[in-house]
């Protein structure tokens, strides 16, 4: 399988208040924007060979920590391609002690997201091969 890959980090004002938060299912990239002090975007394309067809695309994730942070993944089908969309926005550089239980929660939940595996079959004619 062939991979490419982007990156788009897009940081904004640090005028950004601490309590706006993002609607991870709803909210697009610019909008996002307009809440968080930073945003990172990753773009993923797996090219899959003519002889697969993907049986079962990864569902989509929104995880939320109401104000410090939201990741979003969305994932489409374009031909023998599947493009993965990552976005994650942050307000913060620095956090209290106490906030590190969340912290390390919001990020399980993300390692959780970018593990969902791509469901690949091969396709009958390709068998007898």
């Amino acid at each position: 399988m062939d991979r490419s890959r982007g990156r788009d980090q897009r940081p904004c004002g640090a005028d950004v208040p601490r309590d706006n938060r993002m609607n991870v299912s709803s909210d697009t990239l610019d909008e996002a924007a307009q809440r968080f002090a930073k945003i990172e975007q990753d773009e993923v394309t797996y090219h899959v060979p003519a002889e697969f067809t993907v049986d079962n695309p990864p569902a989509p994730a929104s995880i939320g920590w109401p104000n410090p942070a939201a990741f979003k993944a969305s994932f489409s089908l374009k031909g023998n391609d599947v493009i993965t969309t990552r976005t994650e926005g942050y307000n913060f550089t620095m956090l209290d002690p106490k906030e590190y239980g969340d912290l390390h929660d919001f990020y399980q939940k993300v390692a959780a997201a970018d593990q969902q595996q791509l469901v690949l079959t091969r396709s009958q004619t390709a068998r007898g091969n």
